[in-house]
């Protein structure tokens, strides 16, 4: 799983974001509400949020903010801001509607400003076979190696087969994110008492699964954090200590981990130690961001991460930047739900026992 399945409202679980090139211009995809039967829509109170930071301060400079709100006749409707500067930091600022009027779901929109929509039922692309994610959460957990001995590639299953989510699609042109490198991650949130509530957060794969930070050293709610949040506490200098918070927990797990394993100086990105090689995951997976740069092919590997495309072994490439070994997982996209379009929206069509 990615954050499959890590909130208990699924029309605020972000299973996966991704970000690649389209037909005319940048992919942004999140979806939600995954292995639901169907798929069970969007939550009419919340805020579905896409962040583009086009400068690498890691604060957004471009929000897009999808909202399902219900009109008078009971029909859901579909409705997309565009927030810049400050204003795509501030929930409780109103943005530019683009949307045409009338919009919903399920259908293909083109806003005002040649943004391309799609909100509705299609089938999940991920692939993973969950047993492996949860034996390596285990082991980051307890500070041990992993056991896989009851594994083999020709008995991998894709837990997530024959399986639709929500999903949320925008193609933007690059005369709105420019054609250099930007970052781009997801949030749901809902009003509570007055105040905004952040319910999930999600970018890179695994990231706020395998890790446990409410229940580990960090002792924060992922989930709930900005990207600004994932380097507090990094040392500055080489040799001083870290402090409590995302990136030493990343840190210390994975080093326990790889010298468990012995696998920390494995390799061309082997490190002196098991706290080097622990450091250098946590500086590569936080702050948790999906980085890419416009125009290019997507790729989110071990070793390079450009965006993150429908058709990437994404946990195998996790597993292996973690544990500095390679999991064969022996699936591929094939494994997934559907066949993927070569046009918008992209995603297969929900399969019809979803």
């Amino acid at each position: 799983m990615s954050h499959h399945l890590d909130q208990p409202n699924p029309q605020l679980d972000i299973s996966d974001v991704y970000c690649f090139r389209g037909t005319m211009g940048t992919v942004f995809v999140m979806n939600v509400a995954p292995m639901q039967f169907p798929a069970s829509g969007f939550d009419r109170e919340a805020l579905y949020e896409f962040k583009i930071d086009t400068n690498g301060d890691y604060l957004e400079d471009i929000a897009w903010r999808a909202t399902f709100p219900m009109d008078s006749a009971g029909v859901q409707r579909l409705k997309l801001e565009q927030l810049t500067g400050s204003a795509a930091r501030d929930r409780d600022m109103t943005g530019k509607v683009i949307t045409p009027a009338g919009s919903k779901p399920e259908q293909i929109i083109t806003c005002s400003n040649g943004i391309k929509l799609f909100a509705g039922e299609r089938g999940d692309a991920f692939f993973n076979d969950a047993r492996l994610t949860v034996e390596t959460k285990r082991a980051l957990g307890t500070h041990t190696a992993p056991n896989y001995s009851w594994f083999t590639p020709e008995t991998a299953q894709n837990t997530f087969k024959d399986t639709n989510v929500s999903t949320i699609v925008l193609e933007v042109p690059s005369a709105i994110t420019g054609t250099g490198t930007i970052g781009f991650w997801g949030n749901t949130a809902v009003k509570e008492n007055g105040a905004w509530h952040q319910f999930q957060h999600a970018a890179g794969p695994l990231v706020g699964f395998l890790y446990d930070f409410s229940g580990g050293s960090a002792g924060a709610d992922y989930n709930a954090s900005h990207p600004k949040d994932h380097l507090v506490g990094r040392p500055k200098r080489p040799g001083e200590p870290a402090q409590r918070g995302f990136w030493k927990q990343v840190a210390d797990d994975t080093a326990a981990v790889v010298e468990a394993m012995g696998t920390y100086d494995d390799g061309t990105y082997g490190k002196n130690s098991a706290a080097e090689y622990g450091a250098y995951v946590a500086d590569t997976l936080l702050p948790d961001v999906l980085r890419y740069r416009v125009g290019t092919s997507s790729e989110w590997g071990p070793r390079a991460q450009n965006g993150k495309g429908l058709t990437e072994s994404a946990p195998e490439a996790v597993y292996e930047l973690v544990l500095n070994w390679h999991l064969e997982m022996g699936l591929d996209p094939s494994d997934a739900t559907g066949k993927l379009l070569d046009q918008f929206p992209y995603l297969s069509e929900p399969i019809a026992t979803g």
